[in-house]
């Protein structure tokens, strides 16, 4: 998944919206499938969030899933996912429930055949940067609503929290059958009356399957 900007001056290499793109190759790279739009033509990425999309995902079937956000009159986060090997993509979800223009970071992690898990790290909350995590199934759609993975601890907005996360899937053969396991970590800045620090959080969320 790689995202291409239109260019608005060649000689200065000023960069315009983007959109999102998903090729592959079977043969180490040498050779690469024609790129697939993810997304439709209208929304777009802003060049001021360049670095932040977008994350793929494949689960043990080999389903593919990809997320990314757009900017415009809301900020918004986005799933689609492929079973063909990303021939083809569904159209795209909306993963992120608020209506503003906060950030989202979305990236992906494949799960179980046919189920993946979504998390976003935004600045939405009042409070500040809190991260979110939402399974998906294929054939199900959303199987919660978004679970507030980082619990307590809000993200300073005058920190910017990194341009990613770690997001993780972990089998746990002989558990509880509707239940899955994400692994998730985490920058902020955490300001206090008595204490300003920049630090990496790491916790393991349960989610419905």
């Amino acid at each position: 998944v790689f995202q291409e900007h239109s260019i608005t001056n060649r000689k200065t290499d000023a960069l315009g919206p983007a959109h999102l793109y998903f090729t592959s190759s079977t043969d180490g790279g040498a050779h690469w499938s024609s790129r697939v739009l993810l997304g439709p033509p209208a929304r777009t990425i802003s060049d001021k969030e360049w670095w932040i999309n977008g994350a793929i995902g494949i689960d043990a079937a080999g389903n593919l899933y990809a997320t990314w956000d757009t900017q415009g009159a809301q900020d918004i986060g986005w799933l689609s996912y492929s079973s063909d090997d990303g021939k083809t993509w569904s159209r795209p979800l909306r993963v992120t429930p608020d209506h503003d223009t906060a950030v989202h970071i979305v990236e992906v992690v494949g799960g179980k055949a046919g189920e993946a898990d979504v998390g976003w790290l935004t600045d939405a909350p009042q409070r500040g940067y809190a991260l979110y995590l939402r399974p998906f199934s294929i054939s199900k759609g959303w199987l919660s609503d978004p679970v507030q993975a980082s619990g307590a601890e809000y993200g300073d907005r005058g920190e910017w929290p990194g341009d990613t996360f770690g997001i993780s899937y972990l089998p746990s053969p002989g558990g509880p059958a509707l239940q899955q396991h994400v692994h998730v970590t985490w920058g902020s800045g955490v300001h206090t009356r008595t204490t300003a620090r920049d630090d990496i959080y790491a916790t393991t969320v349960s989610l419905t399957s």
